[in-house]
């Protein structure tokens, strides 16, 4: 695109200094309930009478050995113990019911290197439950959940197995992958699990088997369990939000060297008549010294947890549960800003000597906890010297312990279907975080910051880590995907007030329609909307209106061609422009945008601009030439804040990001075989892209050059105007080139191309495939370079005939530049070892002996 305008401006556009986000967030109360409840919605405390579905039933039994979607439009009954294996991920849809089968007590295992993505929604849980019908549903019923990941365990052999698993080919877990990823589990419920397999040994609601920390796990609810609710047999996992509900035996059982956090939960523990009752939390080290490596000692954190009995201790003779916490064998804890209430014979039980020296090393910690109603706060085992009692009231003044727990006022805790909210303020204003560990490997990750958005400092280069980000809601293969027709709605109007798009409708854009005066554009997640071919159609959000287009993993929002399958090409229709009110570098900051056919105006100097929301969105065939110029996939004009992450752009005729001036960023950004340019960032652009991904089909590039980001600072050099100053970092271009053989068009230009006054950065990226690899192009841009604006720093080239580029006229030292800040050239693709990057569905991540690992990625703090 190509604009008229002069003078100058420049940009503010900084990142502050890093900072520690860690995993537990501060919040002004005790105990793992607040207000609003963090409970509300999703969870269910009657699921003996809940009512589940039962029509569309799918048995599966076996092996689960490919990528396999789940959806709620059936009900899935396990048989027998199934195994997610061959690396396979099990994608789960929100609001899923699965049912473990009574007869052959039913096992889901997600078995090492495999995934589960179960990612239900506050109001569309998935739950895994009995099959048995309602008000025959009984503890033990079925096996249950186990995921075997590749993480630390205490075994001398850093290995170890499950028993009640029948086959012994699938049953071990471990490693030596602390950030291992079994994928994720939120707003999940698991019933009635725990049932006895082989040798009468019992399976658990969860158990969690060398989980590494980059697992995500939050909003999970496990009721009813036979056995233990959380099992944490080793690994790292980390978890949020967590409910045990009336389980059996231990809520949370913690051994075999686990190291992990865990925030904000609840137990409430049932009163049980001839059976052995366990513990809130249950931790040890080792099941048997001679199987201990003697190194890795158990070691957990927990804060904000409320944990209630079903009755409260009414006798001081006899108390009617077992401890809380019942600590053993080395075990390294903490625990604050928690609630103990109810009938437990202790809060805290020390049952081994050899706890005495973390107590000394203050590696055992308990701070800003409040005891209530126990028989007693500490009780110890008989072989136990020290006085935990001094101990806990010299040592740790912060903790409270109360007789009754009247102390604190409980909404119907004790009633069969509690009341779980706490309404005394009092202990709430105590709450502190000051034991947090700021060196705690496992705990805190380094982060840094744009504004109001957070960005990480990544241990790796290019836009893959040991996550495939694009897992379930991209697709690869859009000219053959069969987008529903029914219900409907043309779209004709400009959008002049607030309106919601729903997923039960399929949308057709007529030509160019606006949304504006101020309106919101809302699109719920699954909703397809198509733009017409006919009248070459485009969706524009004006400044001063926004767009909430927010899919899901599951549900990702479509835009799409309005052609059939086997028919549909790259500029089909036109595109999505969203503009704002944020600097571009002209006069008076703002520019006319002409290449629609109702032209507008945007940018300026809006303090507080906000353009919405746009997240889990697929964009398809779009590129059409409505006026002037092909329209970009999804442009940016003068856009100052936006929610950007997720979006893939596929087949477009003209460049699939574009950024004409303003400071909104984004993450996890897909381009795929778009004819232009992937990503362009022109005209005092200051934004932040981190994670990004192009892949280009060789046959496919538009005659003006093809980039995979172009960068231009200014129409006209020699004009005195501000320099586009974004930042991009973390990505990976798959360029046309794969080896000397491959044929490709001679329209590809550079991978990144920096022109005229251009100050874009790039940062832990690799670029692969294109006959030029950098192209600093201009004075200007060299100049920015010499003088640190312009910074490349930490990324990787392969497979590139001509790496370094200037201008014709230029005599500028570029090499010595480029290899002075971290960067290198390596021969081939087999350097750099993508473990998927040329199939149809694209896998760019990158193997553990890769060369790239040789650069480490770089931490950035631009000038302010």
């Amino acid at each position: 695109m190509l604009y008229k305008f002069s003078c100058i401006i420049n940009f503010i556009f900084f990142i502050s200094s890093p900072i520690y986000a860690q995993f537990f967030v501060k919040e002004p109360y005790i105990g793992g309930l607040a207000n609003p409840e963090w409970t509300n919605n999703w969870t269910e405390f009657a699921p003996e009478q809940a009512e589940y579905k039962s029509d569309n039933v799918k048995t599966i039994e076996g092996f689960i050995s490919t990528n396999t979607k789940w959806v709620r439009a059936n009900t899935y009954l396990i048989k027998g113990q199934v195994y997610v294996s061959n690396q396979a991920t099990l994608y789960i849809e929100p609001g899923t019911i699965i049912k473990g089968d009574f007869a052959t007590k039913g096992t889901l295992i997600v078995t090492q290197g495999s995934r589960i993505h179960a990612a239900g929604s506050e109001t569309r849980p998935i739950i895994f439950t009995s099959s048995q019908a309602a008000n025959n549903r009984r503890n033990g019923d079925w096996g249950g959940l186990v995921i075997m990941g590749r993480s630390l365990v205490n075994t001398k052999t850093g290995k170890q197995t499950i028993a009640a698993l029948t086959n012994k080919n699938f049953n071990t877990y471990g490693g030596d992958i602390p950030n291992d990823d079994s994928g994720i589990l939120k707003y999940v419920r698991i019933e009635f699990a725990g049932a006895k397999l082989i040798n009468n040994t019992a399976l658990n609601g969860l158990a969690l088997a060398g989980v590494g920390k980059e697992t995500e796990i939050d909003y999970v609810q496990i009721s009813h369990s036979q056995e233990d609710s959380y099992e944490l047999y080793g690994g790292t996992a980390q978890l949020k939000h967590v409910i045990s509900y009336k389980s059996y035996e231990d809520d949370f059982d913690m051994h075999f060297g686990y190291n992990g956090n865990l925030q904000f939960g609840l137990v409430y523990r049932l009163k049980l008549k001839d059976y052995i009752q366990g513990y809130g939390v249950e931790a040890t080290s080792y099941d048997q010294f001679e199987n201990f490596n003697m190194k890795d000692f158990t070691s957990a954190k927990l804060s904000n947890f409320t944990f209630i009995t079903q009755e409260e201790q009414k006798s001081e003779k006899t108390p009617i549960f077992k401890p809380c916490v019942h600590l053993s064998k080395n075990v390294k804890f903490e625990m604050h800003n928690s609630i103990v209430l109810g009938g437990f014979s202790s809060a805290i039980h020390f049952e081994t000597q050899d706890l005495e020296k973390p107590i000394e090393s203050k590696e055992i910690l308990m701070t800003y906890n409040t005891f209530m109603g126990c028989f007693a706060a500490i009780s110890k085992g008989i072989n136990v010297k020290k006085d935990f009692n001094t101990w806990f009231i010299d040592q740790t003044p912060s903790n409270k312990y109360f007789k009754s727990h009247e102390s604190i006022i409980v909404e119907d805790a004790f009633g069969n279907i509690p009341k779980f909210k706490t309404i005394d303020n009092n202990l709430s204003s105590s709450a502190n975080y000051d034991w947090l560990d700021k060196k705690d490997e496992f705990g805190i990750e380094q982060k840094i910051e744009f504004k109001a958005l957070k960005y990480e400092s990544a241990k790796f280069i290019g836009a893959f880590g040991s996550q495939n980000w694009m897992e379930g809601w991209t697709n690869f293969d859009p000219q053959n995907s069969d987008y529903p027709i029914e219900n409907t709605v043309y779209i004709t109007d400009p959008i002049a007030f607030n309106t919601i798009w729903t997923n039960n409708n399929t949308y057709i854009l007529m030509g160019q329609i606006d949304v504006m005066n101020s309106a919101i554009l809302t699109i719920q997640p699954g909703t397809v909307i198509k733009g017409d071919y006919d009248t070459k159609a485009s969706l524009v959000i004006r400044p001063d209106s926004r767009i909430n287009a927010v899919g899901t993993v599951d549900e990702p929002i479509i835009f799409t061609s309005t052609q059939s399958i086997g028919n549909r090409k790259a500029g089909d229709w036109a595109g999505i422009i969203i503009a704002g009110n944020d600097k571009v570098n002209t006069t008076d900051f703002k520019m006319n945008y002409t290449d629609v056919k109702t032209e507008f105006i945007f940018g300026g100097t809006a303090a507080e601009d906000y353009s919405g929301s746009f997240k889990y969105v697929r964009i398809e065939f779009a590129g059409a030439k409505t006026k002037n110029e092909n329209v970009s996939g999804l442009t940016f004009a003068g856009v100052k804040s936006i929610n950007l992450s997720h979006v893939q752009v596929s087949n477009c005729l003209g460049t699939s990001f574009e950024w004409l001036g303003g400071r909104c960023g984004g993450k996890n950004l897909v381009s795929y075989h778009c004819n232009d340019d992937d990503f362009s960032a022109n005209y005092g652009f200051g934004g932040f892209v981190q994670y990004a991904l192009c892949v280009r089909n060789p046959l496919l590039a538009d005659a003006g050059k093809a980039n995979a980001i172009e960068s231009i600072g200014t129409l006209d050099e020699k004009v005195n105007q501000s320099p586009t100053k974004g930042i991009f970092s973390n990505i990976t271009i798959i360029g046309p080139i794969k080896n000397k053989t491959t044929q490709f068009n001679q329209n590809y230009h550079a991978a990144i191309h920096i022109a005229k006054n251009s100050a874009l950065s790039v940062y832990n990226s690799i670029v692969t495939g294109f006959p030029k690899g950098l192209f600093i192009d201009g004075l200007k841009s060299e100049f920015n370079a010499s003088a640190k604006i312009l910074n490349f720093k930490g990324n990787a080239f392969a497979n590139i005939p001509e790496p370094l580029s200037i201008s014709v006229k230029s005599t500028w030292a570029i090499k010595a530049w480029f290899d002075g800040n971290n960067n290198k050239v390596f021969e081939t693709l087999d350097d750099i070892k993508f473990k998927d990057a040329f199939s149809d569905s694209p896998n760019p991540s990158i193997s553990n002996d890769s060369k790239t690992y040789t650069i480490k990625s770089e931490i950035f703090i631009p000038a302010q």
